[in-house]
C-alpha cells in the first residue's frame, strides 16, 4: 500500500469518496508524529475518532488503524481522510542541508515545521 495510490487501498469508491470529502470539509485535525515514521490524527465524523498511521518516507503504508466501529472489518472514510491530509503534508516536505560532519551534509525533513527525520 502506498499514500500516493490511495484508490488502491479504497476500492469502495464512496468510502474513498467520503474521505476525501471529509478532508475538504476541515474534519481533519493536526497531524501528530507520534514516534518515527509513526502518526496520529483525530477526524471528526459523528463523533471524533483517532487514525493511527505507520508511514515510511517513500509513502509506503505500514499500518493503518482507526477507532470506529466501521475500520474493525474494512478501511473506513476516516483512515481515507487521514490519508488524504498526510499524502499533502508529504507533498511539502521541505528538505534542509545540516552542518557539514563528516564531509556530507546530513539532511532534515520537516513536515509543517515540526523535525521529522534528521540523520
Amino acid at each position: 500500500m502506498n499514500i500516493f495510490d490511495l484508490e488502491s487501498i479504497f476500492t469502495n469508491e464512496v468510502i474513498l469518496w467520503r474521505g476525501e470529502y471529509m478532508y475538504e470539509c476541515g474534519k481533519v485535525g493536526e497531524i501528530k508524529p507520534t514516534e518515527p515514521d509513526c502518526f496520529s490524527v483525530q477526524v471528526n465524523g459523528s463523533k471524533p475518532y483517532t487514525v493511527n498511521m505507520t508511514v515510511y518516507s517513500d509513502g509506503e503504508i505500514e499500518a493503518l488503524s482507526c477507532t470506529c466501529p466501521y475500520a474493525e472489518n474494512s478501511h473506513c472514510k476516516h483512515e481515507a481522510a487521514a490519508l488524504k491530509a498526510l499524502r499533502e503534508d508529504f507533498q511539502r516536505l521541505v528538505v534542509i542541508p545540516n552542518i557539514q560532519r563528516n564531509g556530507f551534509y546530513p539532511l532534515e525533513i520537516w513536515i509543517n515545521g515540526k523535525l521529522m527525520y534528521s540523520d
